[in-house]
């Protein structure tokens, strides 16, 4: 099944806020915790993770803004995906690779 991209919007994403709270990441981490017995049992690759990812600007965050990422630091991309693997390890090794 085909889908579209889902990019975020650079304006939702200031410089000034790249680094996500601790709350933000705790409610990452609690909606991918949701998905994990699903994808568990049915081996699906977790699409919809990823779209939330993307909508949160998560899957570029290591991507230079001019290149429509968030350009975040290594120590940043570390946190989200600390947060992401509580909730959902699947999830976070393939965010992992995204990030180089």
């Amino acid at each position: 099944m085909a889908s579209q991209a889902i990019v975020p919007d650079q304006e939702t994403y200031p410089a000034s806020a790249l680094a996500l709270s601790a709350e933000q990441l705790d409610r990452l981490t609690r909606q991918l915790a949701g998905t994990v017995e699903q994808y568990d049992r049915s081996a699906e690759f977790p699409r919809a993770n990823f779209d939330m990812l993307a909508k949160e600007g998560l899957i570029g965050l290591t991507v230079s803004r001019e290149l429509g990422g968030r350009a975040a630091s290594l120590s940043e991309a570390i946190r989200v995906l600390g947060a992401v693997a509580k909730g959902e390890p699947s999830t976070a090794l393939i965010l992992f690779m995204t990030y180089h």
